[in-house]
């Protein structure tokens, strides 16, 4: 039998000044639920007719035993929707587009929580301080597994890339599957790293989101999360190098440092 089926939808009227780009932006929520399925979440953004982008989520359920199976979805996500977010943030994220997919696994009562699935944000950029920063390409590959009667959380996969320009900038990753544990020692958990580099980054193509009269360099960095001890002990670790430093300092100024 169904438990819910139906639908809401708001719209905006026109709208002026910032928000004029959101003028006939339309927002709708439908809902397709039985008791062993749920057949369509879905938030549909669309404007003047023109379907904007969706969030979507369905698959199987077993409500009495708390467990459900379900894929997830975000499709064609750009700046008529995220200036909805924006707009209350004061962001202003240019030709931003965020797709992602994948999927989530509630089991054995609700005790494991295990999901898989990638986001991509693509053209990414931010306006700031009378500029905007470069446009760049993000995604993020993950996979984990929870256990909450153990209290252990394994990390199967974290990847992050980024490219500016089809140059690889970012990338990140795991070096074997990495687990955590917050109340016991874990059994099996090997000692594993994550670590995360950003390659060499020119801070003036980037002043739109810096502090007023930021320095320029050109700036490497490496970030570095080691768990051990099965879980229960986590390093950090953060280097940064900077060649060609110009600075600012009191009435003078640092020039040409490394």
């Amino acid at each position: 039998p169904t438990l819910a089926k139906g639908g809401i939808r708001v719209d905006l009227g026109e709208t002026t000044g910032a928000l004029q780009t959101l003028g006939g932006v339309g927002v709708s929520l439908d809902v397709d639920l039985t008791k062993d399925e749920l057949k369509d979440f879905a938030v549909r953004f669309s404007q003047r007719g023109q379907e904007l982008g969706r969030i979507g989520l369905k698959g199987t359920l077993d409500l009495p035993k708390s467990e459900a199976r379900l894929n997830y979805e975000i499709q064609g996500l750009d700046r008529r929707v995220l200036a909805l977010a924006g707009a209350a943030s004061g962001l202003d994220l240019g030709d931003t587009r965020v797709g992602a997919s994948g999927k989530i696994n509630v089991l054995k009562g609700g005790v494991e929580v295990t999901s898989a699935g990638k986001l991509q944000v693509n053209s990414f950029s931010l306006a700031g301080n009378g500029g905007r920063t470069p446009v760049v390409d993000l995604s993020t590959d993950y996979s984990f597994a929870l256990n909450q009667t153990d209290k252990k959380v394994q990390l199967d996969r974290l990847d992050f890339l980024g490219t500016q320009g089809g140059r690889e900038f970012l990338k990140g990753g795991l070096d074997r599957s990495m687990g955590l544990s917050w109340e016991k020692a874990a059994q099996g958990f090997r000692d594993a790293s994550f670590s995360l580099k950003v390659g060499t980054l020119d801070l003036s193509q980037w002043r739109a989101v810096l502090p007023t009269n930021p320095p320029t360099a050109l700036v490497s960095t490496e970030l570095k999360v080691t768990a051990e001890q099965a879980g229960r002990l986590i390093r950090f670790s953060l280097t940064a190098t900077a060649q060609d430093l110009t600075a600012a300092v009191g009435v003078g100024g640092l020039r040409n440092a490394t």
